[in-house]
Formats: structure tokens, sequence, C-alpha cells
């Protein structure tokens, strides 16, 4: 398999050697889609959408498919939104194994697409796809491709949608080891294990961890998780009461994630969340699951929203307010997942 970068670098050097103009300006939109995706993914998914005419126009069909991997990640990790991924991620992979694509650099990487569709729209009830997706990337991809540290990322997501905050800690330690070296690959580790340190109330741990979240954040250049990892410190702080460096660090945060031009992600609220629970704001931490639901509902994201509404549910709860209408909307909710009765069992678990 061939290294991504190089293969379109190769292509663009042929495609100005032979004055190829509609090849340049294809890759060149390519290009484009990238440098604005955290800035502006509409107009990012707007360029691969102009490249993708030109891609087919060409009948370039490696190209379309790495075109459909840009799209995929520029839905799922930007816009936050899942309408549809499910359709295309499903539609590539099988394309993409037909023995024409077996040397194509996104090859893999497509299906690291479909595990993550399955997992947004319904971890539970797709556990046994997702298994048996994680075994197929398990058994095509080498140690030495980008790719084999993509699997330990979505190894360990799976680990905690399905484990305990320890097990899940456990399997994040492995992935460092395997990631190491490569900033992009170890924010996702870390924050998993800054989130598991707090659940299990590892406080040691979770400041260390934090720390190496926020370093290799900045290196990753991602305004996102710089602040996640801030909000992160400022919980620490704040159960040292220090509480003028807690303040701070959260108003640094808040600054940081109202510049970031794309959805900031559910580490953040979740983060935010715990924030304003440890200080007894729980009005605070209520607001900011609200606001997130916000970003979650009409996005195809039928387990975020049924948890987000458990998460209401037990604020609520806390603070004596009437939940009877986000029972309601969670129970309607729940009919688009497989795992109908897991949601219910959380449910009953936070207002029993």
């Amino acid at each position: 398999m061939a290294d991504i970068w190089h293969w379109i670098q190769s292509k663009h050097y042929d495609a100005r050697l032979n004055d190829n103009e509609m090849q340049l300006r294809m890759i060149e939109l390519f290009w484009s889609m990238l440098n604005v995706m955290e800035d502006d993914p509409t107009a990012a998914l707007n360029y691969c959408m102009q490249s993708r005419r030109l891609a087919e126009t060409l009948d370039d069909k490696w190209f379309i498919q790495l075109l459909n991997h840009w799209e995929l990640q520029a839905r799922f990790s930007f816009l936050g939104d899942y309408t549809g991924t499910l359709e295309l991620a499903t539609k590539a992979t099988v394309e993409v194994r037909l023995p024409e694509y077996q040397a194509l650099p996104q090859r893999v990487c497509l299906h690291e697409d479909l595990i993550s569709a399955y997992v947004e729209q319904d971890p539970i009830g797709n556990k046994d796809l997702v298994q048996k997706a994680l075994d197929y990337m398990e058994e095509e991809v080498d140690q030495s491709v980008e790719c084999y540290k993509c699997l330990q990322g979505l190894k360990l997501d799976f680990v905690e949608t399905h484990g305990t905050p320890e097990e899940t800690i456990q399997a994040g330690l492995k992935v460092l080891g395997v990631v190491e070296g490569s900033a992009h690959h170890l924010v996702f580790a870390y924050i998993t294990l800054v989130q598991s340190a707090y659940e299990a109330k590892l406080w040691d741990r979770m400041l260390l961890w934090s720390i190496e979240l926020e370093s290799n954040a900045r290196k990753a250049d991602r305004d996102n998780y710089i602040a996640t990892s801030l909000l992160w410190l400022a919980i620490h702080a704040q159960r040292n009461q220090d509480d003028n460096r807690a303040q701070s660090l959260f108003q640094q945060a808040e600054h940081r994630a109202n510049r970031y031009g794309a959805f900031i992600g559910k580490h953040f609220y979740t983060a935010t969340t715990a924030y304003h629970e440890m200080g007894g704001r729980l009005q605070d931490a209520l607001n900011a699951q609200i606001e997130y639901l916000g970003h979650v509902v009409g996005k195809t994201k039928p387990y975020e929203e049924t948890t987000t509404y458990i998460e209401i549910i037990r604020l609520k709860k806390a603070l004596n307010l009437d939940f009877a209408d986000e029972v309601t909307k969670l129970k309607t909710r729940i009919k688009d997942l497989k795992a109908q009765d897991y949601m219910l069992d959380q449910l009953a678990q936070v207002t029993q």
C-alpha cells in the first residue's frame, strides 16, 4: 500500500508534466478542502464536491474514493453531522474491496470510516458489526503504515464504549506505546485517558494526562482539543480549591472554543459539564448538556442524542426539576436504536 501523500504528490507532478489542467484543478481543489476543513467545514465540502465532479469526468476512481474518505472525515470531525455517512461509507467500502483498489492508499481508511459511522449511530447495537470491521482492519493493516495507528484509536474507542474506566485506561496505555511520536494520535489517546481517569477518580493521573493532552494538542494545532485540555486542568485546580487558577483556565478554554470554526465536539461539553458539576453549579452543567443536545439533534446520531437526554434527566433530577418531556423524547428516539433495552436500563439508573 503506497503512502497517501506521496501518491497525491506524484499525481500532481504527472499532471503538471503532461499539462493536464483538469487533473491539476481536481488536485488543487482537494488541497483547498484540507486547508479550510477546520475553519470552515461547509466550504471544505463544497471544494470536495467540485473536485469529485472533475474526478468523475476523468473517471479517476481512486481519487473519487480519496474524496469519499475526506468528505466523511469532514462530516465526522468538523461538522459533527452523520447524515448520509453510513450509506456513503458502506457504498465506498464495498467498492474498494474490488481487486482494482488493492493498492489504493485510502482503502483501509474507508473501512475506518465505516466503523466510525457504526459507532456514532449505535455502538451498542452495532457491536458485532464493529468488531467484524476491526478484525478486517487488523488483517489488512501493516504496523508500518499510518492506518495502524488509526486502528489503535478505534480499538480504544471500542473498549471505552463497552468497558469500565479501568479497562479503558489499560487499553489507552497500550495505545500510547504504539502511537508514540505522533501528536495527532496521542491527542486521541490522552483525551480518552483523561476522561477515564476522571471517572475513576484517579486525580494525579488525570492531571498528568491533561498536561500531555494540552502539549500534544498544541503540537497538532487543534484548538478544540487545546480548549478541552484547559478544561480538565481547570477541573483539577478547582478540586484543589485553587479557584483563581480554575477560573482563569476555564476562561481560556471558553475563549479558545469560541474562536474555533468547526463543531467543538463532545469531549469539550463533557469536560465543561464536569467542571461545573464539581463546582456545584448544576444549572450551568445542565445548560452545557442542553447546548450540546442542540448540536446533536437532527444529525443522525441517535445514540449520542439519547445519552445526552439521559445526562439532562440526571442533572434535572439533581436540581429537582421536571424531566417528563425529556423522558418522552428519549423513548421516542430510542426506536432508532437496536440496543433499546440498554438505553432503557440507563434511564432507569438515573431516575430510580
